[in-house]
């Protein structure tokens, strides 16, 4: 039993515990939901493991676009030509005719020069023979005239040659040297 005092509340009984009354809720509706976490509620650990992921998913994503370009670069050139360039400028492709010799010997005569010349594929494998470019040059070695030809054959066995002339007519007075190189297709 309590001992009420003119002071205050009644006082518990010796021994006993003091009962707690409740307090009735604040609100009558329904019990509210706590909303979902945002980003910027996200501790920055989460965050910053969430962008390490991100960020290795996209270098491993361009690692395989490069490697894919790079594997399949001939197809590539194939279907869009106009990527060789940029293929040639990387040094990922052959530079053309890579792996052929070619020597010539200029024959002049009173209206013409004729250039003869051999392709010697010095290489262990199989050459594609890209077009040639035969160039006449003074003794500067300035360019006076060139020409491009198609080669003799579209490809060299290793070790394999290929016969080539052409004759430039009326050619200048100055041309003391020939050039020849192969043309990018």
């Amino acid at each position: 039993m309590a001992i009420t005092t003119p002071e205050g509340p009644p006082a518990a009984e010796p021994g006993r515990a003091e009962p707690r009354i409740q307090s009735p809720p604040h609100h009558l509706g329904p019990t509210a939901q706590g909303r979902p976490l945002v980003a910027a509620e996200l501790p920055a650990a989460a965050r910053r493991r969430g962008l390490r992921a991100g960020g290795l998913g996209l270098i491993v994503l361009v690692a395989v676009l490069v490697v894919g370009a790079i594997l399949g670069r001939d197809k590539i050139i194939a279907t869009w030509p106009a990527t060789a360039p940029v293929y040639t400028m990387l040094h990922l492709r052959e530079q053309p005719g890579a792996g052929l010799e070619v020597t010539v010997t200029p024959t002049r005569t009173t209206q013409s020069l004729v250039i003869d010349g051999n392709i010697v594929n010095g290489s262990a494998t199989a050459r594609r023979v890209p077009r040639l470019r035969i160039t006449l040059r003074d003794g500067n070695k300035s360019d006076l005239e060139s020409k491009m030809i198609d080669p003799p054959v579209d490809r060299l066995a290793p070790g394999a040659s290929a016969r080539f002339d052409t004759t430039f007519e009326h050619p200048s007075i100055s041309a003391t040297g020939v050039d020849v190189t192969f043309v990018t297709d």
